[in-house]
Formats: C-alpha cells, sequence, structure tokens
C-alpha cells in the first residue's frame, strides 16, 4: 500500500539495521545524500525488502571495502544507489543477475538462492520504478533503485 515515505528517516532506520552485517566483513558503511533525500510515495514494506537484499548482497560480496548507499534525485524520481568495493562481476554475469537461481561467483561461499536480485526486481517494477547493474570484476558493483516520488 502505497504512503508518503520520509527517505532520510526511513534510510536512516534502515542503515541502524544493515550497518552489523556490513562491519561483519570488516567494511566500513557510508552515506552520501540520505539527509537531503526528501519524500516519496510509495510502500515501505517493498521498498524495504528491496533495499535489505542490495545491501546485505554488497555486505556479503565485499570484505575489508566499502558499502555506500547514496540518494539522489532524476527529475521526478528517487535514486537510491548501493555502491561496493567488492569482487565484481563479469559481463556474463551482470546479463544473467537478475533471473531467478542466478548467482554470482566469487561471492560468500554460503551463498544464497539465486532469488533475491529477480524478486527485487519485480517488486521494484511493482513500485514503478526499476533496478540496474554496473559492475566489472575486482571494480566492485553499483546497484541503481529508482522509484517514482509519486508512487504506485
Amino acid at each position: 500500500t502505497a504512503e508518503t515515505v520520509d527517505l532520510p528517516r526511513f534510510l536512516g532506520e534502515l542503515l541502524a539495521t544493515v550497518e552489523p552485517m556490513v562491519r561483519r566483513n570488516g567494511n566500513a558503511l557510508e552515506t552520501e545524500g540520505v539527509e537531503e533525500a526528501g519524500l516519496v510515495r510509495t510502500d515501505p514494506t517493498r521498498l524495504r525488502q528491496i533495499l535489505l537484499n542490495l545491501l546485505s548482497n554488497a555486505a556479503r560480496h565485499t570484505a575489508n571495502g566499502v558499502v555506500r548507499l547514496e540518494a539522489s534525485r532524476a527529475g521526478g524520481d528517487a535514486l537510491l544507489q548501493v555502491r561496493d568495493t567488492g569482487v565484481g562481476m563479469s559481463p556474463e554475469e551482470v546479463a544473467g543477475l537478475f533471473h531467478e537461481y542466478a548467482q554470482a561467483k566469487g561471492g560468500d561461499p554460503r551463498g544464497g538462492t539465486g532469488l533475491g536480485l529477480a524478486i527485487s526486481r519485480r517488486l521494484a517494477r511493482l513500485l514503478g520504478g526499476d533496478i540496474s547493474v554496473e559492475s566489472a570484476p575486482g571494480r566492485g558493483s553499483t546497484f541503481t533503485l529508482r522509484i517514482p516520488s509519486g508512487g504506485t
């Protein structure tokens, strides 16, 4: 259900939740633009699920590096970027990343189901937005979540 979400407060609470997970691998948690992120009209439960997945993936695939959440605006959209300095992915891995059961190599040996990103993209699209990724081996990854400010 769409409601008005105060992004600075929402993201602050989310970051407090994920910080121990990020630090577990010796990573620093950084932010940019979070305090100026403003309001969006969206489903906070879905938004939280998407961002928890992106941030936990970044924490799991980065060791002794940086996980960063950046918030900005582009037109009428809120852009939330999760950047990491982790292992990164090849173009082939990126191409299949949002398919169900896809898993990037070189990450946490415990792995996962390979469903998180497929579900996250589906949820983002239900919110009227999308998720994209830029990555290169050894250079980390940046996942960009675009959410319309007007909501669903």
